[in-house]
């Protein structure tokens, strides 16, 4: 009786297992919110010692796991919480003296605007030193209009920032440069600048540049003058496509029996016809102060010199004897 008893015991619990191993398998998992598997979230604990107010001494406290599945932890000062820790705090005091970068901006624009409504150039250009350092382009494209407007006064910044770091702005100034060129009548003053604007960029200088450059060179009305910027130009020069427009600009001065084969050559010659130029000048010049002092003009010097006796009259033939 007992052994019947001990086997339908065994296998009544046999059932039991085969049913809670069917049940536990089909049961469904839960379902996260991105759809996957829900992860095992592990907290460290802490080897360090707590104190009564909840801070951990040490300043290290485990936290959640991220999304790729690696700790991370963060430190806390005594006395924070660890929101404290995860939360970066920022700076809500203002900047500037209660004005942030844009309001800054904005403000120093107005100014521009309110410096030529008066026509206050005098300001302008006391500042544009540092303006035209200003990091904000649309300050500095403000300023290249300013300058505009400040006329042959304005010029030698303006010359500056044709060399601006922005694209736009650099085509702004040098559009008002040009502009302001043609207003330059001296021609020691306009070569000077001419080789000023080169200088600004060097032979980082685009190449439709410098061929603007150098024919309003050629239009400079003392060619001394060009000549003598033209060499200094040419001189700073390592970039072989400029030298080539060098060299063809300076040969149409000097006019050379050959055409410059080099740089050096280039200089050589129109050093050549700058020296012959002075010379022919001064004579010219010595001339003319020696018909002033005889109180000539240059004209009747020039002029065959003429006897200041009148003229003798033409000799009339004798009359002829009467017939008888």
């Amino acid at each position: 009786m007992s052994t019947k008893k001990t086997a339908v015991l065994m296998t009544a619990g046999v059932a039991v297992c085969v049913l809670a191993f069917f049940w536990l398998r089909e049961r469904p998992q839960p379902v996260t919110a991105d759809g996957g598997e829900p992860k095992e979230k592990t907290v460290a604990r802490p080897d360090k010692i707590v104190q009564p107010n909840g801070a951990v001494e040490g300043g290290v406290e485990p936290v959640a796991d991220s999304p790729d599945g690696r700790a991370e932890s963060a430190q806390r000062a005594p006395g924070k919480s660890a929101a404290d820790v995860r939360t970066p705090q920022k700076n809500t005091q203002p900047s500037g003296g209660g004005r942030t970068e844009p309001d800054r901006d904005g403000a120093l624009l107005a100014e521009i605007d309110e410096l030529l409504d008066d026509d206050d150039y005098d300001t302008l250009l006391a500042q544009a030193a540092a303006l035209i350092k200003h990091p904000n382009p649309e300050v500095r494209s403000k300023l290249a209009f300013g300058l505009h407007w400040a006329g042959l006064r304005g010029l030698a910044d303006l010359t500056t920032m044709l060399g601006d770091p922005d694209p736009e702005v650099a085509q702004e100034a040098l559009d008002y440069w040009k502009t302001a060129l043609a207003d330059i009548e001296s021609s020691d003053d306009k070569a000077a600048l001419l080789d000023a604007a080169y200088t600004v960029t060097g032979d980082f200088t685009e190449d439709g540049l410098v061929d603007d450059l150098l024919s309003e060179m050629l239009f400079v009305e003392d060619e001394l003058a060009a000549a003598a910027h033209l060499m200094e130009m040419a001189r700073q020069s390592k970039n072989p496509a400029h030298q080539e427009k060098f060299i063809e600009t300076m040969d149409s001065i000097s006019m050379p029996d050959e055409e410059s084969a080099n740089i050096q050559q280039a200089i050589d010659n129109l050093r050549k016809w700058e020296r012959q130029e002075k010379l022919e000048r001064a004579e010219e010049a010595a001339a003319e102060i020696a018909a002033g002092d005889d109180g000539l003009g240059l004209g009747q010097l020039m002029k065959p010199a003429q006897s200041a006796q009148p003229a003798t009259p033409p000799e009339i033939p004798a009359a002829a004897p009467a017939l008888p």
